[in-house]
């Protein structure tokens, strides 16, 4: 069971990183629609030039007023979750499980939802489908432990 375990953390910590670049990213996206100076790359390209279009609106979405927060606090949640874990607290599955249920939440709100997926890839989709599988295949074995604990 601790390798399962192990696998979970794993897994909400390359999230939390995922999430993280992604707070990170819309952040320089909300600057650039301010008028502040981009951030540039050694190529000389700013992150209008990196992605589609469709994933610039969706980061503008997230990033403002309450989505913007709760983006923030799904965030905290999976730092919080992979503390929890680390010191074997039971805690870990309810903040997991916070985390998750937030980023859904905001998704589901998103009203150009239609308009994004048909601008995505038949990869991005198939990687966002293997991405939340695997999401929610850790959030089974964190529950699966917190019963066998109950």
């Amino acid at each position: 069971m601790s390798v399962l375990i192990g696998l979970a953390g794993l897994v909400i910590a390359l999230y939390t990183i995922y999430n993280g670049l992604g707070l990170w990213m819309a952040r320089h996206v909300t600057a650039l629609e301010r008028g502040e100076e981009p951030l540039v790359d050694e190529d000389g390209l700013t992150i209008y030039d990196h992605l589609p279009p469709s994933h610039l609106e969706m980061m503008k979405y997230y990033s403002v007023g309450y989505k913007g927060v709760l983006w923030h606090l799904a965030f905290l949640c999976l730092i919080a979750s992979i503390g929890a874990l680390i010191a074997q607290s039971q805690y870990a599955i309810y903040l997991y499980g916070i985390a998750l249920g937030l980023d859904c939440l905001i998704f589901i709100t998103y009203d150009k939802k239609e308009e994004f997926l048909a601008n995505t890839s038949e990869a991005e989709r198939m990687f966002d489908i293997f991405q939340y599988t695997v999401l929610l295949g850790a959030f089974l074995i964190l529950a699966w432990q917190h019963m066998q604990i109950a």
